[in-house]
C-alpha cells in the first residue's frame, strides 16, 4: 500500500531542493539590494589609480631577455675597484660596450698609481680591452674604449686600428645626456703607443 507521503529518500530530496531554492532566493534578494546600493552611490565611487613608472622599476632588465635575481640591497658592481662611476654610469658604459653584464676591474688609478705615462703603461700594458674613465676638474666624466692592448714600445711611430673603439661622455656641466661617439669610417688609429696614454 502506498501512502501520499512517499519514501524517505524522496522526502530528503524534497527538503534539499527546498533548501537550495531558499538559498537561491536569498542570494537573488542580496544581489538586488547590492544593485540598488550601487545605483544609489555610484556617483560617489571614484578610483584614483597612480600609473606605475615601470622604467624605474625594470631599468636593469630593459634590454635583456634573461631575468637575473639581483639582491636589491647591494647594487651589482660592474666596474670593480673604481670610485668615479655611479651604478647608472656603469650600466650606461656596458650598454655602449654592447654587453650590459660585462664586469671590469680597475687596473690603473692616477691618484694611487701615479700620474706619469710610465705609471699608466706599467699598469695597463697587455691587459686586453680597456675602458679609460677620466674625471676633469670641471666636472666632466668622459673617456674611451679600445679592444687593442696598450703596449709601450720606445720608438714606435705607428698606431693600431680598432674599428670597435669609441669615445663617450657620461656627465658634464652642460647637462648633455650620456653619449657614445663611434670611430669614423675613415679613422685610422685607436692607440698610438709611442710615449702616450689616453689622449
Amino acid at each position: 500500500m502506498q501512502n501520499g507521503l512517499g519514501s524517505g529518500k524522496d522526502s530528503n530530496e524534497f527538503r534539499r531542493r527546498s533548501s537550495t531554492d531558499t538559498s537561491i532566493e536569498n542570494l537573488n534578494l542580496s544581489l538586488r539590494n547590492l544593485q540598488a546600493t550601487l545605483n544609489t552611490h555610484s556617483s560617489r565611487i571614484r578610483l584614483n589609480i597612480t600609473p606605475i613608472d615601470w622604467s624605474s622599476i625594470l631599468r636593469v632588465y630593459s634590454d635583456t631577455s634573461t631575468i637575473y635575481n639581483y639582491n636589491i640591497s647591494t647594487p651589482k658592481q660592474l666596474f670593480v675597484g673604481g670610485t668615479l662611476l655611479t651604478q647608472e654610469d656603469q650600466f650606461q658604459l656596458n650598454k655602449f660596450y654592447g654587453n650590459e653584464n660585462q664586469k671590469w676591474r680597475l687596473t690603473y688609478k692616477a691618484t694611487t698609481d701615479g700620474f706619469t705615462i710610465e705609471d699608466f703603461h706599467r699598469c695597463c700594458d697587455s691587459q686586453g680591452p680597456t675602458i679609460a674613465v677620466i674625471q676633469s676638474l670641471d666636472n666632466y666624466l668622459f673617456g674611451g674604449y679600445t679592444s687593442v692592448n696598450w703596449n709601450f714600445h720606445q720608438g714606435a711611430k705607428s698606431g693600431f686600428m680598432d674599428r670597435t673603439a669609441f669615445l663617450f661622455t657620461l656627465s658634464n656641466p652642460h647637462g648633455l645626456p650620456p653619449t657614445k661617439y663611434s670611430i669614423k669610417s675613415a679613422g685610422e688609429n685607436a692607440i698610438v703607443p709611442n710615449a702616450m696614454g689616453p689622449t
